[in-house]
């Protein structure tokens, strides 16, 4: 399903049953096989071991890697026994996730996502984002409503300027209220503007990859 986020949540239809010792593992076939690519981070003291792939057995007197981790974590409907010896959980695989899909520009950039279109009218009561709050003192990002005038013409109708309210402790997901209801028309689409880094009192997180396509 579409993300965001880069943050994907499959239920499983049987679920998986599970026994105490046992282990996590994750496969991921050749890029030009895949549909769908795991992430995994190299910053965090956690070991593991790498197999061959389609291996149904694992020899764990293979050498570990210590340094990396694949972004991947289980739900367990009636119980919570995952156990990490590296506290690893949910929210830091959230976290994670966004920080992988963190922007590198450091100059100032306006987008537009021609994907993510209104289907219907209403009005913006809420925004949820990814962000990093910074140091800085100065401008704020912004949050747009653009509608479309001509074939290839897109004027900005609303905008919100985004604080930092922090939802969920320990994590970098935001939510703000805008203080005007921003009114959108079906067939309108969202577009941000981000001040550069080095002046921005907040960084807002942006799909390098796996996000919609803008411009």
């Amino acid at each position: 399903n579409f993300s965001t986020t880069a943050v994907y949540n499959y239920t499983l239809e049987p679920p998986l049953e599970v026994e105490p010792g046992d282990l996590l593992a994750f496969s991921q076939p050749l890029k030009e096989n895949s549909g769908v690519r795991g992430f995994y981070i190299e910053s965090v003291n956690f070991n593991s071991h790498r197999i061959g792939f389609g291996n149904t057995t694992a020899d764990l007197s293979v050498p570990q890697i210590n340094n990396s981790l694949v972004l991947v974590y289980p739900i367990l409907a009636d119980k919570q026994c995952v156990h990490s010896t590296s506290s690893v959980n949910a929210t830091f695989i959230k976290d994670q996730s966004l920080l992988i899909s963190e922007s590198r520009r450091r100059d100032q950039h306006q987008l537009l996502y021609p994907e993510l279109k209104f289907s219907c009218n209403g009005s913006v009561t809420k925004w949820i984002y990814g962000a990093v709050v910074t140091s800085a003192t100065g401008e704020l990002p912004e949050i747009q409503i653009w509608r479309q005038t001509d074939i290839d013409t897109y004027t900005k109708q609303h905008f919100s300027r985004v604080s930092a309210n922090e939802t969920e402790p320990g994590t970098n997901i935001h939510e703000y209220y805008p203080e005007t209801l921003m009114k959108f028309q079906e067939g309108d689409i969202l577009g941000y503007f981000q001040p550069r880094r080095d002046d921005s009192q907040i960084v807002l997180y942006a799909q390098r990859l796996s996000g919609p396509t803008n411009l």
